[in-house]
């Protein structure tokens, strides 16, 4: 398991981090600079393409998508 914090994240994606609501409840965190780092190819979620690693999170105490 991945400890909560600013500091795990950025080791997990490899640099800074940005964040992409997917939904109500959803985030993906990505590294912010991946297309700059020429970062390979991961996947496209909702219409958004991501490079490099990424964590796909949930948002505790948010609405839950109906």
């Amino acid at each position: 398991m991945l400890e909560n914090t600013p500091e795990a994240m950025q080791s997990a994606i490899g640099g800074y981090i940005e964040t992409v609501t997917i939904a109500p409840n959803c985030v993906v965190i990505c590294n912010e600079e991946a297309r700059i780092l020429d970062l390979e190819f991961n996947c496209v979620l909702h219409g958004v393409s991501f490079a490099g690693p990424i964590l796909i999170v949930g948002l505790e105490g948010k609405r839950k998508i109906p």
